[in-house]
């Protein structure tokens, strides 16, 4: 039956007359449907808007439209007749007519603002990345194209020759294919999203995803064999209806040089011996590394390689790595290209054999060792570099002769690490997924410990106390002036502090030119005034940070010039700390099970922060005893962003950024996996953390809230 148009009407006006109380002295009364003509002047009643966008797509190619839709709420009745104003600040970036409808017209980042005409409400802002859109791929183009590990660019191919390299891409639409020329019946590892889709032999056209949401996507291609395996060629991708420009790469580099342990040979334990099937570089130790520090890594690693001499071989490592592979491809790497953080070296097991069976002496391996560090230092002369031994058992004899060899390079920035046994049931006795999983634990926890130590020229600059600049009037701050024109600095201040936490900020004044900043391990670009470089400081502008006091009582800087550029001696760099306050649970932060929010079935921890500060680490007390746990985290929005981490998990959380290898962007579940053990507890850091690509801009404001949600 239809509602007759007179009850129609009467509740339209019902409405209109509640949410335009501020024009009338006519008063709703919303729990006995009536309206009541008041006899005398009564205070106007406070309405509730809730006005939002419809539609979440915050991404653009150049040329795309959409066209943006909103909706209305007044005291939880929708509105439906009404007028939007809708303005952009950045018409380079992206237009808006008057009708909502969105023209990206070139990179960049803009808002677009939202108006009601006819209510007294809030605007609201729709933020929107647009990226130079594509219409086809160029294989060559590294604007395009993310290449991963040493992948030879030449004759319009794409030559993947490592373990573990990859390529990377951004398209929009609901598949895509590749043509290889070689690497038929090799294996690929294939992410979409970010998400580990599974592995698939090439063929010569291969399809890479399919039946995908029509939207833009991220994927990500890793051979999983050896070079031994042949030459992967990659000759074009295909069948997307855009690409658009490379996902941004990942700030952490890691190189790996290694053998048949770090190529994955046997991992899977099929009983399948030396296979394809059986062999894979995304299981290994090495690549679980890299995935744990969300970085980026470049894999050269062979069956059977030694530092020393084989008999059977013509070529040792030293002889080969300053290539792009160490057998298929003698075309001399530029190690310009690529400059990791960490170098791990992990070989020694073959070198053993070796000697042992009397074709090689110990001497001999530590002549070759040290060879061999003194060539890698001359390429990479500022980086921390893990000499490893030790994953398919040890030998005394070789783990003293690579630790020796250490020691004589006397770099303080040279280390050993020795293994604990791991499961090494794969294919002739080689690391299984257990043995690597356990390897890459190890290896984490050593790398954790390690800082880079300088090297210093303590007459390039001077460090005095300074009264007239500071973070805030608790700290103590150190000036930093330049005695001549460098193109870097490396220094240390002497805070009269051991091992101690600090928290405070950095900044720097009256440079004519960019200064990239470390303090310790706390990194921050600054601009002259005038500059219009995003992402950048300005003079006098303070980067916060949280950072510790070695040993000696130094905290640690490095100054960086732009390429081609000095640093200036006008210029003033200011260093600003004070002690800092474990947040204490109840004062700084409180933690509580929740509804407000769900996940499936999950039980929901909400941690609040309650005041500003740089982070800190919370104990979730379930009731799952030694159970392996499966759920979700989110953290609310927050300009800032905030690094969540616990054991094999490690995310950003930002607002308004996109996803990628290491981001999320908040107010969006995040999947997780957490063994307890016998107190039932989740162990949290929550922060800032001065990690190297933190890039954490400022402390955890009041509000921001972080949900964890677990099912047993």
């Amino acid at each position: 039956m239809k509602t007759p148009r007179f009850l129609f009407l009467a509740f339209t006006l019902l409405t209109l007359i509640s949410c335009n109380a501020y024009h009338s002295q006519n008063t709703f009364n919303s729990e006995n449907s009536d309206i009541s003509i008041s006899s005398q002047k009564e205070e106007p009643i406070k309405n509730h808007y809730d006005f939002s966008f419809i539609d979440n797509k915050h991404v653009l190619g150049t040329g795309e439209q959409i066209s943006l839709e909103t909706k209305l709420f007044c005291n939880e009745k929708e509105i439906r007749d009404y007028s939007v104003t809708f303005t952009t600040p950045n018409v380079d970036v992206a237009s808006v007519n008057k009708d909502g409808v969105v023209t990206a017209n070139g990179e960049g980042k803009t808002k677009i603002k939202a108006r009601v005409n006819e209510y007294d409400c809030e605007p609201i802002f729709y933020d929107l990345t647009v990226y130079q859109r594509y219409q086809k791929v160029d294989i060559l183009n590294e604007n395009i194209v993310n290449y991963y590990g040493r992948v030879h660019l030449k004759d319009d191919k794409a030559y993947i020759l490592n373990t573990a390299s990859a390529f990377e891409l951004s398209f929009y639409g609901t598949s895509l294919n590749a043509t290889f020329n070689e690497g038929i019946g090799q294996k690929i590892r294939i992410y979409i999203d970010n998400k580990d889709t599974g592995t698939k032999l090439i063929e010569k056209d291969t399809k890479l995803c399919a039946n995908l949401t029509k939207d833009i996507h991220i994927i990500k291609v890793v051979r999983c064999n050896y070079e031994y395996r042949g030459v992967i060629s990659l000759a074009s991708i295909y069948g997307a209806e855009y690409y658009l420009k490379a996902p941004e790469r990942p700030h952490k580099k890691l190189e790996f040089y290694g053998d048949s342990i770090t190529v994955g040979a046997g991992i899977n334990a099929d009983g399948s011996g030396d296979t394809i099937a059986n062999e894979d570089g995304t299981l290994t130790y090495a690549y679980r590394t890299m995935l744990h520090y969300n970085a980026e890594a470049n894999y050269l690693a062979f069956d059977g390689a030694t530092v020393i001499k084989a008999p059977w071989r013509y070529w040792t490592y030293e002889s080969q790595y300053t290539n792009y592979s160490l057998i298929s491809d003698m075309t001399p790497w530029d190690f310009n290209k690529f400059i990791p953080h960490y170098l791990i070296i992990n070989l020694g097991t073959n070198d053993a054999g070796i000697v042992n069976r009397g074709e090689g002496t110990l001497n001999e391996l530590s002549e070759s060792y040290i060879s061999f560090l003194t060539s890698i230092r001359s390429h990479y002369e500022r980086n921390i570099i893990v000499c490893c031994y030790g994953m398919m058992g040890v030998d005394q004899d070789i783990s003293y002769t690579i630790n020796s060899a250490v020691i004589k390079m006397n770099d303080p920035n040279i280390h050993y690490f020795e293994f604990a046994s791991v499961s090494c049931t794969g294919n002739e006795y080689h690391p299984d997924v257990n043995g690597s999983i356990d390897g890459a634990n190890q290896l984490i926890g050593f790398i954790d410990g390690l800082t880079y130590k300088e090297q210093f020229d303590d007459s390039s600059y001077e460090v005095s106390q300074a009264t007239n600049c500071y973070y805030n009037a608790n700290c103590v701050t150190y000036a930093i002036k330049l005695n001549k024109p460098l193109s870097n600095v490396f220094g240390k201040i002497n805070i009269g502090k051991a091992n101690q936490k600090i928290t405070g900020g950095i900044t720097v004044v009256n440079s004519p030119n960019c200064i990239h900043v470390f303090a310790n391990s706390v990194s921050a670009w600054f601009k002259p005034n005038g500059d219009s470089t995003s992402g950048y400081y300005n003079m006098n502008e303070w980067a916060s940070y949280l950072d510790k006091s070695d040993k000696s009582n130094y905290i640690y800087f490095r100054l960086y010039a732009k390429p081609g550029e000095e640093l200036s001696t006008e210029a003033k760099i200011y260093v600003s700390f004070e002690d800092y306050a474990e947040p204490v649970e109840g004062v700084d932060y409180s933690i509580s099970q929740t509804t407000e929010v769900t996940y499936g079935s999950c039980t929901i921890f909400k941690i609040l922060n309650l005041r500003e500060n740089n982070g800190f680490d919370a104990v979730i007390r379930t009731s799952f005893i030694n159970k392996q746990l499966s759920g979700a985290i989110m953290v609310s929005s927050t300009e800032r962003w905030v690094n969540v981490k616990t054991t094999g998990y490690n995310k950003w959380f930002r607002n308004y950024w996109s996803q990628g290898d290491w981001w999320e962007g908040t107010n969006q579940w995040d999947e997780f996996s957490y063994k307890t053990g016998s107190d039932g507890v989740i162990n949290l850091k929550i922060g800032i953390y001065t990690e190297e690509n933190a890039g954490a801009y400022g402390p955890i404001v009041p509000g921001v809230a972080i949900y964890v949600a677990v099912n047993g």
